[in-house]
Formats: C-alpha cells, structure tokens, sequence
C-alpha cells in the first residue's frame, strides 16, 4: 500500500494509526495468545497490561522474534524503495532509536539485530539527517572521539561549529551498553554514504 500510495495521506496513517501499535511490539513485544483468539487489540503486552508490571513470563520470545523481523522486513523495503519512502517520513524520527537499540541489544537475537540493522541503514533514504544525528550521539555517548572536516565553502573554510562542540556530553567513563552502541554507530556511520 505504501509503495501504491507514498504520499501524504498514508505518511498521516502510519504515523498515527500504525506506528504505535508498531512500536509497542518492537518495544516490549508479544504475549502468548491462543492462536484461535489472537486479535492484534490483545497482542502486544503494551496494550494490556502495564509494563511496569511485566513479568518475563508473559512475553512470547519466539513470536516476538517473528513479528520483529517481520516488521523491520517491512520498513526496510517501504524505506529502500523511492517511491514508497515518504510512507515513513513522519515516524523515522521516534523509529530510529527503537530499532537501533534492537540492533545493539543482547537481548535480540542475531535474526532480529539483522533486521534492525538493515532497517537503520534503509532509514538513511528517508531521512538522512535524523539517522547520522543519532548515530553521532551513539558514538560520542561510547567516549569515542569522531572527528569530521567542516564543509567547504566558497572562498575556504565555512565558520561552523566542530561537531565536538555540538554533541552533548555524556560522561567521562561511558558503561558497556554505550560502548556497543558506539562501535555499532561508528560501523553504521563508515558503512553509509550520507
């Protein structure tokens, strides 16, 4: 549908209609549900009970694997595809740090940090801007020092900020989750051409 229609009624849609339902799947997951009375309404744990609350128990890994995968398939090809982008413009900014955090995650499996690899990569089709602003701070937040030429302008130099000055802070002694979200970003960064 997104590739058919890409513009901006479907960009409202999966924004407000779709994406939710989306996020709270990729954020929190499934729940077991019998197979004969699985309605999308009872299928995340999100949409029926507090999260607070959640005991591992209650989350389906393998469906939640599934459906992940299933899901990041989708936004990796609704992004890939041209035509079909604009369908994301509006949700790419509160997609990019849920699914990078599946790409980095221990808790994912393999298949699923695939996917969301793909999934970030794609998203640099979309909005370019918003996927490189969050791959810097993932590398600047791991301690790591990642230095880029200011632009060139007419005449020489452009007077703009080092991108140092722009990134925030976050700590001398980065903990282990950010180091492996900055080495991820770094790779992510070197492997696109934005």
């Amino acid at each position: 549908m997104a590739i058919v229609s890409g513009g901006e009624f479907i960009a409202k849609r999966m924004h407000t209609d779709l994406w939710p339902f989306l996020a709270r799947v990729l954020e929190h997951g499934v729940r077991h549900v019998d197979l004969q009375t699985r309605s999308l309404d009872s299928l995340t744990i999100a949409d029926t009970i507090d999260t607070g609350l959640l005991r591992t128990s209650e989350i389906s890994p393998e469906l939640t694997k599934s459906i992940r995968i299933l899901i990041l398939k989708a936004l990796t090809l609704i992004a890939s595809d041209n035509s079909s982008k604009d369908a994301l413009r509006d949700l790419v900014t509160p997609a990019i740090p849920i699914v990078s955090k599946l790409a980095t995650s221990h808790i994912s499996s393999t298949e699923v940090q695939e996917a969301a690899k793909k999934s970030l990569a794609s998203f640099a089709n979309v909005n370019a801007d918003e996927l490189w602003l969050h791959l810097m701070l993932l590398t600047a937040c791991s301690g790591e020092v990642y230095t880029i030429s200011p632009p060139t302008c007419a005449g020489g130099r452009c007077s703009l900020p080092t991108i140092e000055e722009l990134l925030p802070s976050c700590g001398s002694s980065p903990d282990k989750r950010a180091v492996i979200e900055g080495e991820f970003a770094r790779d992510l960064l070197k492997s696109l051409a934005l």
